[in-house]
């Protein structure tokens, strides 16, 4: 079925954040045939094209010019190789219920991931991560098409040049993902990692008596930590984390720490640097519980922004000028 072409069409249903925003052109195409013709279309128009997943971590302006693709590719499949499975997931899937099927399964890497907004296709782009792990570690390959040619390639997870919330795909936009290849452990071992670094998650796994946890233990230990500091979407329009944790050297942390004695930092994938809590530093900044011009700084966790009602005053611009000013303050 050929792909159809809407106008006008809102697009606050399709993002968590709940602000205004109208499509010039939408569409949403269900498999690859139909992303091929979406952006055939595209280029025979000139229009500039936005991709759509999730709806998290996204500030729509009140209108999008061109064409917005909301991708709806799914399918899920796999292939057990002794200790190790291969599983593809399509651009489409919902990552929470994807990482809860894994696991379901059996397999082990992406436990820590869980409850992270937003669909499959999103992941690789600002390479996710939370509680010690990141995406990146669990990549096995990256499907995507060309903007400009419509031809299907296949990235290496060498070739996606992952880096801290960063990709080859985050950096260009001539490709869009179709769908991501992991290679996962296949026994439902559990990480320590988080365990040992993060706090919130030890403290949650001891309160539940489980010192030596299994993938669906630490998972259920990550949600239980995200839902008591995190707001739901469906209940509290919000953008998620929009916050970078900040990389600095160690001479700068040092520095810094004579200001701000209790400075949390942990080791960075960069020699000689380590990565800051962008939370704390907002806080110490006095953001925490802030408004402005029709949103908020979320009390629980600081790196979320949360949307004020329906004040008339909270749309894209709005956010993008409080999100400015509170990277200026810190």
């Amino acid at each position: 079925m050929a792909i159809t072409i809407q106008q006008q069409v809102s697009l606050q249903p399709f993002n968590t954040l709940g602000v205004p925003s109208h499509a010039q052109y939408y569409c949403e195409p269900e498999n690859l045939e139909q992303l091929q013709d979406a952006l055939a279309f595209a280029r025979s128009k000139e229009l500039k094209l936005s991709v759509l997943g999730g709806g998290s971590n996204l500030i729509l302006a009140p209108r999008i010019a061109g064409l917005v693709c909301h991708v709806r590719l799914l399918g899920v499949s796999s292939e057990v190789q002794g200790s190790k499975v291969r599983i593809r997931a399509a651009a489409g899937e919902q990552w929470h219920n994807f990482v809860r099927y894994t696991i379901g399964q059996g397999w082990s890497g992406l436990e820590a991931l869980s409850l992270i907004p937003g669909q499959v296709g999103a992941a690789p782009i600002q390479n996710i991560g939370a509680y010690g792990t990141e995406l990146s570690q669990w990549v096995h390959s990256v499907e995507a098409v060309g903007r400009a040619d419509g031809k299907v390639r296949l990235f290496s997870a060498h070739e996606c040049e992952f880096a801290y919330r960063n990709s080859l795909f985050k950096q260009s936009s001539d490709y869009l993902v179709t769908a991501v290849t992991f290679e996962l452990v296949a026994q439902n071992a559990g990480l320590q990692k988080a365990t040992e670094q993060y706090p919130d998650v030890a403290k949650e796994l001891s309160s539940l008596g489980w010192d030596q946890p299994s993938a669906r233990q630490l998972a259920e230990a990550v949600i239980r930590v995200r839902r008591r500091k995190l707001p739901n979407p469906a209940r509290q329009g919000n953008v998620g984390s929009v916050f970078q944790n900040p990389v600095v050297s160690v001479a700068q942390a040092l520095e810094l720490k004579k200001h701000l004695p209790g400075l949390v930092n942990h080791p960075s994938a960069i020699s000689g640097q380590v990565k800051l809590a962008a939370a704390q530093l907002i806080d110490a900044a006095g953001w925490k519980g802030r408004s402005a011009s029709g949103f908020s700084v979320w009390l629980r966790q600081p790196l979320v922004l949360i949307r004020d009602g329906n004040s008339p005053a909270a749309d894209g611009y709005a956010m993008q000028q409080l999100t400015s000013a509170i990277a200026e303050d810190v």
